[in-house]
Formats: structure tokens, sequence, C-alpha cells
């Protein structure tokens, strides 16, 4: 399906969006909904592939993943600092009736990975990746996140994620936020700052 809109989504492409996924929208939620997309985008993009580094992107990740996080950032679950300062005050501007098409219209969108990459470093964390570090006891992330980084169900798409993005919440978790996602805290802690690198800069370049 093509990218629809620059920023946000006019009203006659969303219902027209929403019709081929068996949803139904309504004019008023039409209006509100593009409001609220462009909200988003100042951060995520108009697409969800992100204007803001450290922003993570939110194109092509699953309707089950981002709506778990909207509740987690509305329960305030999650707590590292950029959820208490950006994300816990966004998500009171969603409706609920309007989530649904939030995150179907994300899960909906293309990205692409970055192409500025360090290949050295791209290869090491394509070893830890898919063989993790048997010497730490670090197993690897596919079962998870899957062979090509895309995510399964709950778990989120980390391929073509943006790499300080994915730096700062394995940071999070060695700091002891976000506790309760299992077993990414006890991961986390396990690798050294080179290691996380590397795992982010292979990531970023899929």
């Amino acid at each position: 399906m093509s990218k629809l809109g620059i920023i946000g989504v006019l009203f006659f492409g969303y219902s027209m969006f929403a019709a081929a996924q068996n949803l139904e929208i309504t004019s008023e939620q039409g209006h509100r909904l593009n409001e609220t997309l462009k909200y988003c985008g100042w951060c995520h993009g108009p697409t969800g592939e992100q204007e803001v580094s450290m922003a993570p992107r939110l194109a092509g990740q699953s309707a089950q993943y981002l709506q778990n996080q909207i509740e987690n950032f509305t329960t305030h679950r999650r707590d590292n600092p950029n959820a208490k300062n950006l994300m816990w005050m966004a998500v009171k501007r969603l409706d609920k009736d309007l989530i649904p098409y939030v995150t179907q219209f994300y899960s909906e969108q293309q990205t692409r990975p970055f192409t500025n990459v360090d290949e050295e470093l791209v290869l090491e964390g394509r070893e830890i990746y898919h063989k993790g570090i048997p010497s730490k006891n670090v197993m690897g992330c596919t079962f998870c996140h899957g062979p090509e980084a895309k995510g399964l169900g709950a778990f989120p798409r980390l391929a073509s994620q943006d790499r300080y993005y994915l730096i700062g919440q394995l940071h999070d978790w060695q700091h002891g936020y976000r506790a309760y996602a299992d077993p990414m805290p006890g991961f986390a802690k396990a690798l050294d700052n080179h290691e996380i690198k590397a795992l982010a800069e292979y990531l970023t370049s899929l």
C-alpha cells in the first residue's frame, strides 16, 4: 500500500484506507485523525519515518505493539525520561476511539534502512543479533524480534530503527527504567557500550 499524505492524512485518503482495513470512520473522526497525525508528525515524521533524532520510527510497527505502548505511556509503566517528559503528555491528546486508526495507519507505512552506517560495527552487531554473546549467557534476538528484525506481534520491529533511539532504550534498561519489559533489562545490562553501539548500527542498517 502506498504512503498516505505528506503531513497527516486527508480524510478522503484515509477513508479509503480505513475501508480497506474494514474500519469505519466518520467525517468528524477523519478531521480529528488528521490533526492527531499532524501532531505526531512533528517528531515521528508524516508517515512515522521520523523527523527528530532520538524519536523512534513508528512506520512498520505492528498495530498491536503500538497499542501496547500507548497503554504503557497512559498508565506510566514506560517511565524512562523521554516517556515522562514527552509521551505521558502526548498520549493525553489521543482520543481512545482514534487509537485503532492511528496504529493501523503507522503499521501500514513503509520504512527504509539508514545508509550512513559503519560497516565494521554492522558486522559485529549482526553477530550479536543472530548469535548472542555466549560468554555472557546472552541469547540472540531472533526469537522475539524475528530473523529480519521486523518484529513479531507484540514485539517491536527493530529493523531500520533510529540508532540513537535504540542506544537510548538499552541505556534506559541498564539504569532500571521500563523494568516490566522482560527480558530486556537483563539483556541490556549484560552489554557494554561498544556492543550496544554495534547492535544499534546493525539494526539501523536493515
